[in-house]
């Protein structure tokens, strides 16, 4: 039972899987662009709460793997909904080449595969047990006092006693 508590938590703790996003990206290298919360789903029948979560991120294949498996390996509940990645730019390493030696052979450095930088849009979904709480955006109206709120219930023209 603690694995499920821990996996579909009563409330949504939001702040808490950020901040878990933040340190998995800072542990495999990757940046994190934008991330964004959709308003929370009804429940269907006694089924949990869902909450969705729009990831962006950018970084190389490895690190974007790495982030991902790190997704999966975490304690809460995270399902994966679309994963699109699209390459953003390359870049060539490609070895120096020394001023060739009159005296030995010349070998011509071996480019270097291409690095390509991804940018990754996730669509993630969170799961809660608990009632999402939504702020009202208007405070409710003040109900005028009534009796028992510490309001005198003595007329003001009979006067109170010992007078």
């Amino acid at each position: 039972m603690g694995e499920m508590q821990t996996a579909i938590p009563d409330r949504p703790e939001i702040a808490g899987f950020l901040e878990e996003l933040n340190f998995l990206a800072d542990r495999t290298g990757v940046e994190l662009v934008s991330m964004s919360l959709a308003p929370p789903s009804p429940p269907e029948a006694d089924g949990p709460f869902e909450i969705r979560v729009s990831v962006n991120l950018e970084g190389q294949y490895f690190e974007i793997l790495g982030f991902l498996y790190g997704l999966e390996a975490m304690d809460r509940l995270v399902r994966v909904e679309t994963i699109t990645m699209t390459p953003i730019r390359e870049a060539e390493d490609e070895g120096e080449a020394g001023p060739p030696d009159a005296a030995t052979t010349t070998t011509l450095p071996r480019p270097r595969p291409a690095v390509t930088t991804l940018q990754v849009e996730l669509d993630l979904q969170l799961f809660t047990r608990g009632a999402l709480a939504v702020a009202p955006s208007e405070p409710p109206p003040e109900a005028p006092p009534s009796p028992g709120d510490g309001e005198s219930e003595v007329p003001p023209d009979e006067g109170g006693p010992g007078e």
